[in-house]
């Protein structure tokens, strides 16, 4: 929806953040600190759609996206 807004910043920058600052981070945590294992690396990919699902609602809640960006 976003992309279609005009906002694809918000896309590029919602998918890096979910990518680099929580899939890695938290599939580390929870393969290799809490002793998960592989259950705990693939953990980390839905931790991660999570966070981008709240960024997500966010900014649709905030209304920024109606703005016209694209004339």
């Amino acid at each position: 929806m976003f992309i279609g807004a005009g906002h694809t910043t918000v896309s590029l920058i919602n998918g890096m953040i979910s990518s680099i600052l929580f899939r890695i981070p938290a599939s580390f945590l929870f393969g290799m600190v809490m002793d998960m294992g592989l259950m705990g690396v693939g953990l980390g990919a839905p931790v991660a759609s999570l966070a981008a699902l709240i960024y997500g609602v966010i900014f649709y809640l905030s209304g920024k996206w109606k703005k016209q960006i694209i004339l």
